[in-house]
């Protein structure tokens, strides 16, 4: 949801309608994923409709750049 229209219900009311129609086929349960520092408030939102964490992940990163020798790189660094 857009910016402007937020903190209006407008982002439950699609959830919601989504998970009803997943009911309707019979899908059972379903699943997502979603950044949990997301500054849109996605977190509460699914917490609201009723889901819960049922997995945390991890994600690492490091930026590879030009002239830094990895082989040579002590742990902790």
């Amino acid at each position: 949801v857009r910016r402007k229209w937020r903190k209006r219900g407008i982002g439950l009311a699609l959830l919601l309608h989504s998970l009803n129609s997943y009911w309707q086929r019979e899908q059972k349960s379903v699943k997502l994923r979603v950044d949990a520092d997301s500054p849109t408030g996605a977190v509460q939102l699914y917490e609201k409709a009723g889901m819960y964490i049922q997995k945390r992940f991890d994600t690492y990163e490091l930026e590879l750049r030009p002239g830094r020798e990895l082989s040579t790189v002590e742990v902790g660094e």
